[in-house]
């Protein structure tokens, strides 16, 4: 009887020996892992949906409660174009969005994005300063006092924020622009230069690149013929959104 019985559990453990090397040589099947491809794709898309998540919070008038600014919606779109560019590599790629475009289509550095041009050797600048506006720092509470829209067909509008006895109020006079090119006689740097006339006055600008706490921007810079140490600048995105 404990002869018989040691056989039965013999026999149960060789069974279960057995069960479990079949299950060791059983392949698990597993979700395979993202691509590097897909993981870029995601992250493409993650800034590209914040850029336009932003974008319609700034056109719906929800700037300062979202933080909405032209330039962290530029930066999205930035690195969403340049991450297709390098490893996505999706010929269908846009990012010209009804939002977007009304919230920074105006801005030479959403045009960069759309249609590339090189400030280096000044190819396609002056095509994409067509419809663009530039912007005067803030004053105090005010915002921005002064804006450069530049039309085509070399027509300038001239915006100046003036203090009357109804309040603060928008004027505008007409002008012209011209683009051109030019080199530093001092350090023979090659200079892409805008000059806009208006009420018989004519101002020349240098367009440059320029970067402010990680945010890039292009701005119009001259000296301040009152002062050799300070310069008049414009800049294509607004910096004052919300200081008031």
């Amino acid at each position: 009887m404990k002869n018989f019985v040691f056989i039965i559990l013999l026999l149960g453990s060789i069974t279960t020996a057995f069960n479990i090397e079949a299950k060791l040589k059983t392949k698990v099947k597993r979700k395979p892992a993202s691509s590097s491809k897909e993981l870029f794709k995601k992250y493409m898309n993650a800034h590209l949906n914040l850029a336009k998540v932003l974008s319609r919070a700034r056109v719906n008038g929800k700037t300062c409660e979202l933080s909405a600014y032209q330039s962290t919606i530029l930066n999205h779109l930035r690195i969403a174009h340049q991450t297709n560019e390098s490893e996505v590599k999706n010929k269908y790629f846009k990012i010209d969005t009804d939002d977007i475009t009304k919230a920074v289509g105006e801005t030479l550095s959403y045009k960069q994005l759309i249609s590339p041009f090189s400030l280096y050797t000044g190819k396609g600048i002056e095509k994409a300063l067509e419809n663009t506006k530039f912007y005067s720092p803030a004053v105090g509470a005010f915002g921005y006092a002064f804006v450069l829209e530049f039309k085509p067909d070399s027509q300038l509008v001239y915006h100046q924020l003036d203090w009357t006895e109804d309040g603060m109020v928008w004027t505008e006079k007409k002008g012209a622009w011209s683009y051109h090119n030019s080199v530093n006689k001092k350090t023979g740097r090659p200079q892409r230069m805008i000059s806009y006339k208006h009420s018989g006055k004519t101002k020349v600008f240098e367009i440059r690149e320029f970067y402010s706490n990680g945010d890039k921007y292009f701005i119009l810079i001259n000296r301040n013929k009152e002062s050799k140490w300070e310069y008049v600048k414009f800049y294509d995105q607004i910096t004052s959104d919300c200081d008031a």
